[in-house]
């Protein structure tokens, strides 16, 4: 179609980008086919160490929820492109929420299952994932929309919140 840009394979452009583009150092372009695209948070704000200052757990809503960039549908867009594309929805159909393998336990939740997330702002329902690598009292979600399902919904646009979840019947 024009100009070679000299990348032998898929992994060499994505190499390239996260030598040069703020945010994506550290990705492997094996990680993102192994784990969906997902650009995962900071280690030092939600993998390890302490939890966000800003954020007050309680028993009605024991883990902190963390909005985090999802490459495929952006950081806080409105969703018009990604619904539109049948390859985003095709590869990510739906807004999900990832969790330790502990908090599945302690919660009786099962992977790829419904959930209702609930926080001081609202409830919305969204797939589970069980992801290694996200720690105990912390869960994960895209900043992203699907249609009318945003995780604003329960964040209130901020990028942690409490929350609590339960298994959707």
């Amino acid at each position: 179609m024009g100009t070679s840009l000299g990348y032998e394979t898929p992994a060499a452009v994505f190499t390239d980008i996260t030598a040069n583009v703020k945010g994506y150092d550290g990705l492997t372009y094996a990680a993102l086919e192994k784990d969906g695209f997902l650009i995962t948070p900071r280690k030092a704000s939600v993998t390890l160490g302490p939890r966000p200052a800003t954020v007050k757990i309680s028993d009605g809503f024991p883990l902190i929820l963390s909005m985090v960039p999802d490459i495929w549908h952006g950081f806080g867009t409105a969703g018009t492109f990604s619904k539109n594309c049948p390859t985003l929805v095709q590869e990510v159909p739906g807004i999900w929420v990832g969790i330790s393998r502990e908090d599945a336990h302690t919660y009786e939740v099962l992977d790829g299952r419904n959930i209702s997330i609930t926080s001081g702002i609202g409830t919305m329902t969204a797939t589970v994932k069980i992801m290694d690598g996200i720690a105990s009292g912390t869960a994960i979600i895209p900043a992203m929309r699907m249609g009318d399902i945003c995780a604003c919904t329960v964040t209130g646009r901020r990028k942690n919140c409490a929350v609590r979840i339960e298994e959707v019947a």
